[in-house]
């Protein structure tokens, strides 16, 4: 009996971790346009206060500016327009393949962790490798490889990821 209670438990605590994350993605496509609108009014505003000298108001305003976009460590959990975080990479895999050999990366905060393909086709651990945000503007990120750094770009669209040799496609959740 207490195992059914335990499986049971445990199939409501998927079922609310799964409700959670819709509810939290509705919300963010529900502000997302009220955020978009919010930045650009203040955009504005910064450029009336600069002109008229306001420098320390349209200081003020930046930072919230930076607040909104996620550009100041706030938490994202998939961007919006050209809204780039840490968070964001955080958990999710890509594949790269390099000479024929596809190798999966998985994010993880300050780390990302390598797979291949072993001789009888078994994904096996391949290590771990450092990364951080080069820039969040531009969507870059530094990775630390054996054979040196690389900077890796991220398109428009969050899918793909360029490091100058390889490109590197987003693996679904």
């Amino acid at each position: 009996m207490s195992v059914f209670f335990v499986s049971l438990s445990w199939a409501q605590s998927d079922r609310f971790e799964i409700l959670k994350k819709q509810r939290d993605d509705a919300i963010e496509r529900a502000v997302a346009p009220i955020n978009k609108r919010y930045v650009e009014e203040l955009e504005k505003l910064v450029r009336v206060l600069t002109a008229s000298g306001e420098l320390e108001e349209a200081l003020q305003l930046k930072k919230e500016i930076a607040s909104i976009k996620g550009l100041d460590g706030g938490r994202s959990d998939a961007p919006s327009g050209d809204i780039f975080t840490e968070e964001y990479l955080i958990g999710t895999r890509w594949e790269m393949v390099e000479g024929g050999v596809s190798q999966e990366l998985e994010f993880q905060k300050g780390f990302f962790t390598t797979r291949k393909k072993d001789s009888s086709g078994e994904w096996v651990a391949g290590g771990e490798r450092e990364w951080v945000i080069e820039d969040l503007g531009k969507r870059q990120i530094r990775i630390f490889w054996n054979s040196g750094e690389r900077v890796a770009t991220l398109t428009r669209r969050f899918d793909e990821m360029h490091d100058g040799r390889h490109k590197l496609l987003r693996l679904e959740e």
